[in-house]
Order: C-alpha cells, then sequence, then structure tokens
C-alpha cells in the first residue's frame, strides 16, 4: 500500500487555473489524514506501506530549515516543486524517493525477491 504524498498546494492551484479547471480540495491537511487512514489500513491487514505523505513532507520541512530562501528567490512553492509536478503527481526525483523507498520494502519484506541477495 502506498499513501499519497503531501500536496504543495499553491503548485497545485496554479496548475488547475491555468488549464482553467476548478480547484477542488486538494490540500496537505486532508491528503495528510487520507495518508493517515491508508496507514491505519495497512496496519490492520498486517501488510507493509510506504508513506509518501511523510517521506516527501519531511524532505520539505528539512530542506526549508537547511536553506533558508531570499523573499525574491522564493517561488512561493515551498519546496514541494522538489518532488511533485504539479503539487499532486510526482515527478522524476519523487519518483526516485518512490523506487527507493518501494525497493528498501521489497528488500525488507520479501528478500528473496531480490537479485541474487542484492540490494536494489
Amino acid at each position: 500500500l502506498i499513501t499519497p504524498p503531501a500536496v504543495g498546494e499553491k503548485m497545485s492551484e496554479e496548475h488547475f487555473r491555468r488549464y482553467g479547471w476548478t480547484y477542488g480540495p486538494h490540500n496537505n491537511t486532508v491528503t495528510h489524514r487520507y495518508a493517515e487512514a491508508a496507514i491505519q489500513v495497512a496496519k490492520d491487514l498486517d501488510i507493509p506501506y510506504i508513506d509518501m505523505w511523510t517521506a516527501i513532507e519531511k524532505r520539505v520541512q528539512e530542506s526549508r530549515k537547511q536553506r533558508p530562501v531570499e523573499p525574491c528567490e522564493d517561488n512561493g512553492y515551498d519546496g514541494y516543486d522538489e518532488f511533485l509536478s504539479d503539487g499532486l503527481h510526482l515527478n522524476a526525483k519523487g519518483n526516485l524517493l518512490l523506487f527507493r523507498t518501494l525497493a528498501g520494502t521489497i528488500e525488507r519484506n520479501w528478500p528473496e525477491l531480490c537479485p541474487h541477495g542484492r540490494s536494489v
């Protein structure tokens, strides 16, 4: 089971408006509750899960602490653009994070699926 990623709200809203779509309830608070519910389902069923919401949110928060952005350089996306293409969907770096997390989950839970016992 894979949770939804964190949401870059400003990015998502801009993307919707750019295409003339009505902006829906895509916000990080609601998405976080959804991710928590998905994790609970995985725990109830005793199945592995990948918490992409926390994986991205944690990295975004760490990035903010490490490099304060000058106001003239800030695109207003709060660092979510590092992992998301439009505020909702993973970009190349977000997909790489998902791949590495998924490979680690497979290795921990089903080591026999790793080729010749090697880490992915």
